[in-house]
């Protein structure tokens, strides 16, 4: 993905989430893998050095396969690993899921607390719905201008529109409801093997109903029941979320991020242009 709102733009891997980025075949063996990644190394550099800032690259995680230990063809290649092993940030995280949901994942991961919080919230009439056709895709974005005022964290309401419209049969809102008034929600991507728990904005009403919770626990059990191998929670950055996210009995894993600067001018430029351009917005949304 190129990033032109930048003073000089960035090129960074797709898809969103944790564990996008490149990914070889199994059935290369090194040297074929090495002469894969060189010719797009090359590629890279003959089209976009003189132009770009910086590359931020992602190492597709192989679940319960990968090594914490950098791969060494990027290394060579001018690429610098962002090593997060002490301190875990930034970090993703996994949950296997196998069935039958409600004695593998209910019974057999989450906590007694963690069941008796979400049975106390379904009595007093809070409940979820999917919503395939995107209904309440107003709902879901209202709540997230409300999570941007409290983190900072914006979004572009027409870019995201086109990636539901795009991909519409691979996304998924679960909004929670209290006297049918959305509160809550939890975006999902999914692929053939893993559901992506993506965006989970809720209102201040929320708080009541212990926030997105119950979102989170309805798409991981829709998950579980249609056939999907693993959830991933996304990105954690802080050590609440760390906490928040392995409460669902999520391993935590390093993420495997790369960055190649380009021009070590041009990549502190924009962060000087980034941290002005955020301070401007805190101000005006102040």
């Amino acid at each position: 993905m190129e990033q032109k709102e930048l003073l000089f733009p960035q090129l960074s891997s797709l898809p969103e989430g944790a564990t996008g980025g490149f990914l070889l075949s199994d059935s290369l063996n090194d040297d074929e893998k090495y002469q894969h990644l060189k010719v797009f190394f090359e590629f890279i550099d003959k089209n976009y050095s003189h132009s770009h800032s910086l590359l931020m690259l992602k190492e597709q995680i192989q679940f319960e396969k990968g090594s914490i230990e950098p791969t060494q063809i990027l290394l060579e290649n001018g690429y610098t690993w962002l090593n997060n092993t002490p301190t875990k940030f930034h970090c993703t995280h996994y949950l296997k899921l196998e069935m039958p949901f409600e004695e593998k994942v209910w019974d057999g991961i989450w906590s007694k607390k963690m069941r008796r919080n979400i049975r106390h919230v379904r009595k007093t009439g809070f409940h979820v719905v999917i919503d395939d056709k995107f209904e309440y895709f107003d709902d879901f974005v209202d709540m997230q201008i409300q999570m941007v005022k409290k983190f900072g964290v914006a979004l572009n309401k027409d870019d995201l529109y086109q990636i539901l419209k795009v991909f519409q049969n691979k996304v998924k809102l679960f909004i929670g409801l209290v006297d049918s008034q959305p509160i809550s929600s939890q975006l999902c991507y999914f692929t053939p093997t893993t559901v992506y728990l993506s965006k989970g904005p809720y209102l201040p009403a929320a708080r009541e109903y212990r926030n997105g919770e119950l979102p989170s626990c309805a798409a991981i059990k829709y998950a579980c029941e249609n056939g999907y191998k693993y959830v991933e929670f996304g990105v954690s950055t802080s050590p609440d979320l760390i906490v928040y996210k392995e409460k669902f009995g999520a391993t935590t894993v390093p993420m495997r991020m790369y960055t190649k600067n380009f021009s070590h001018f041009k990549v502190i430029t924009n962060k000087s242009y980034q941290y002005l351009t955020w301070g401007i917005k805190k101000i005006l949304v102040k």
